[in-house]
């Protein structure tokens, strides 16, 4: 799958992303999310996920149901999602605020994850530090892109 983060002269961001088979799912977004979700493909891509958010996007999921509170969408989160997006939330953290010291800690005693430890166990410290540093590329990437360019990634689904 071709996924594209694109800059726009207005200051608005659209997230697209073309799937093997010709259809296309978008969306405008923000600066907040390019970064959050450029932080997901980093962490799907280091981790060989295939199961959360651009492999969901890769097999049909419209990028738009994402918006809807979770009991609306046509979908529930699988265990690898949810392991994804809290590990996405805590890069975030990190990435704005400085290094987390105990993130794999912190991430293991977070509620909704606490009896998924198989997810946590193949987070290695060394695999954390892939990921840091794959969403410091692309996020550097990203901000030195121009107006009405485009950042291409492919997602191998």
């Amino acid at each position: 799958m071709k996924i594209e983060f694109s800059k726009k002269k207005d200051g608005q961001y659209i997230i697209s992303c073309t799937r093997t088979n010709g259809t296309v799912t978008w969306k405008q977004s923000s600066s907040f999310f390019v970064m959050h979700d450029l932080c997901h493909y980093a962490a799907e891509t280091t981790m060989g996920f295939k199961n959360s958010f651009f492999g969901m996007l890769a097999f049909g999921i419209d990028i738009s149901e994402f918006d809807l509170p979770k009991e609306q969408r046509g979908f529930p989160l699988s265990d690898e999602a949810l392991f994804t997006e809290h590990l996405v939330n805590l890069l975030l953290i990190d990435y704005s605020q400085g290094r987390i010291e105990n993130f794999i800690g912190i991430l293991f005693e977070h509620e909704e994850l606490k009896n998924k430890t198989g997810l946590l166990k193949e987070l290695l410290a060394e695999q954390l530090e892939n990921i840091r540093l794959k969403c410091d590329e692309l996020n550097q990437q990203w901000n030195l892109l121009p107006e009405e360019q485009t950042l291409e990634l492919i997602f191998a689904e």
